[in-house]
């Protein structure tokens, strides 16, 4: 009843007889309370007890005291979910403040007729808003707000999902999507507040991928380019390019650029190639070397004119920067003498023959880490009597495509003596500018087909190579690249490959190492097809390696022979 007495103090005038009378009643709305106010005239009469009461008979009026407004009285009753209360006085005046009044007196006997929510205290709400409902993978954040209405509970975030969350607590925090996804899911955000929570679901999308081929490679300065390939995914974004150290890059832009390493280093230098789409990079490392520091072999005299009938040609060969086996393969017409493990050789031109041809004489070794550096020789034979010309080029015309490796070029001078020193007019590069043998560099792109001339100079003398260059890139294959076979099979044909350019093939065949060539069957070749026919018996399984050789690309096939 305090609230009532309270109430009943917010009349604006005494109880008086005759005296125009009103009735005000309070509406107001709680979950499960309607309380109505109105303002109605009515006639009252005053007890002499100082008592309100209503006309037709008092309804449980209350006392006015001393201090409080003499002659009224305040009512309620309660109707099942209504409530409803009368407030009666004298005044004309709606008192001040009668809402609050009235949600005071609600709030004062809700405890006792029902547990419903008091008037004037608003239910707490939680509500989780975020910037964007999908979000790409490995893309910007997206930011959530918590906004918590009626409380001052502190706000917990939880994530259900892949990615992460700035913060665990907050009135915000930010998601931060999974670097790569493999196709599109949810992640589901929820964040909790005394006793309340709310969730939103984010979808993340796989992002754009953009990747380099090769990621790292080897180059020696002054030698062979490298060609960089950059592939987008999920993406349309344009690709550019950006080198970070010595060399120099053929293209800024597009999906492939080449690399040409600088003309000399120092030392063992290093460079990055960079590919850029949009706001994604993706890098590759090049180790520039000095062409000494990169294991190589040769092979001297890496050419030879002699006449057929003449004695036996002598040939070494030199590893340099590694320790590895050396092993001998050859092509042509004569008696060539070549042991594994050795690195010497002798080839014996045959008594006769009824024009010039070519002798080939591959050196070759299988470094650490599985790579095959290889060295080749020319001799080239004529007939008896023919003088040979005092300064030759070998080969003395070739046709490459633009992009392929490195290709070896040898000058022999056989007469007189004196430096050979190489002159390049056209595309590509030459390293060294000096000695028996150089290595001619096509450029890394052509639009069209072009030509280049490599002359060599030794005296008075000058020999040329002419070079026939195409658009594309050279790719050399064999088939079958491995066969497993008995002693006593059939013959295995293999064929040679060029795709997007041509050059000089050069067939041979090398064998595993303690396999007697004598007794390992025959190897005979002709164009692009090679044939090898296993030996009749054996008393032991044992390997042969055919082979061919074109510009810088050397491959090899592997067969397999079981007694």
């Amino acid at each position: 009843m305090r609230a009532l007495r309270a109430l009943c103090l917010l009349a604006a005038s005494a109880c008086g007889k005759g005296e125009p009378q009103h009735e005000f009643t309070c509406n107001l709305s709680s979950q499960c309370w309607t309380l109505t106010w109105s303002n109605t005239t009515s006639d009252y009469e005053t007890a002499s007890s100082q008592q309100c009461s209503r006309q037709g008979g008092s309804r449980g009026a209350s006392s006015c005291r001393a201090g409080q407004v003499a002659g009224c009285a305040c009512n309620y009753t309660q109707n099942g979910a209504a409530l409803d209360f009368k407030l009666y006085d004298y005044g004309s005046v709606v008192p001040a403040g009668w809402d609050t009044a009235c949600a005071a007196l609600l709030n004062d006997i809700s405890g006792a007729v029902g547990s419903c929510a008091p008037f004037g205290v608003a239910t707490a709400t939680l509500k989780v808003t975020a910037d964007s409902a999908t979000v790409v993978a490995g893309g910007s954040a997206i930011h959530l707000t918590a906004t918590l209405t009626n409380s001052t509970a502190a706000v917990s975030w939880s994530l259900t999902g892949h990615g992460s969350l700035s913060a665990n607590t907050g009135a915000s925090v930010n998601y931060i999507p999974p670097a790569a996804v493999s196709s599109a899911e949810a992640a589901t955000i929820t964040a909790t507040a005394g006793g309340l929570s709310d969730s939103v679901s984010i979808t993340v999308n796989p992002g754009a991928v953009l990747s380099v081929s090769p990621n790292t490679t080897t180059v020696i300065a002054g030698r062979a380019p490298a060609t960089f390939t950059a592939a987008l995914s999920m993406g349309t974004a344009s690709i550019s390019w950006s080198l970070v150290g010595p060399g120099t890059l053929s293209t800024t832009s597009g999906a492939t650029t080449t690399y040409t390493p600088p003309a000399s280093v120092a030392s063992t230098s290093s460079a990055t190639v960079t590919a850029t789409a949009g706001a994604l990079s993706t890098s590759a490392t090049l180790t520039i070397l000095v062409p000494s520091v990169q294991p190589f072999i040769t092979i001297t005299p890496a050419t030879k004119l002699v006449n057929a009938g003449t004695g036996a040609v002598q040939l070494t060969a030199t590893l340099t920067g590694v320790s590895a086996i050396v092993q001998w393969t050859n092509s042509g017409a004569g008696t060539f003498s070549g042991p594994p493990g050795s690195t010497t050789a002798s080839y014996t031109p045959p008594a006769t023959t009824a024009s010039r041809f070519p002798f080939y004489v591959t050196a070759y070794a299988t470094i650490p880490g599985g790579n095959i550096i290889w060295a080749r020789a020319t001799i080239t034979v004529d007939p008896v009597g023919t003088s040979p010309p005092t300064l030759s080029v070998t080969p003395t015309a070739v046709t490459l495509p633009s992009g392929s490796g490195f290709m070896p070029l040898s000058a022999e001078r056989t007469s007189g003596s004196g430096a050979i020193t190489w002159v390049l007019n056209g595309p590509g590069s030459l390293y060294p500018s000096s000695g028996s043998t150089i290595y001619y560099t096509p450029p890394a792109t052509l639009a069209a087909e072009t030509s280049a001339e490599i002359t060599a100079t030794s005296g008075t003398f000058t020999a040329t190579s002419t070079v026939l260059l195409e658009p594309g890139s050279l790719v050399a294959t064999i088939s079958p690249a491995t066969k497993s076979v008995h002693a006593g099979d059939p013959a295995v044909t293999l064929t040679a490959g060029l795709t997007g350019g041509s050059a000089p093939i050069t067939w041979s065949i090398a064998y595993g190492g303690g396999v007697d060539p004598t007794k390992a069957g025959t190897f005979t070749h002709a164009d692009l097809t090679a044939t090898y026919t296993p030996p009749a018996s054996a008393t032991a399984p044992f390997q042969v390696f055919p082979q061919f050789a074109t510009a810088s690309v050397i491959v090899l096939a592997t067969v397999s022979v079981s007694p």
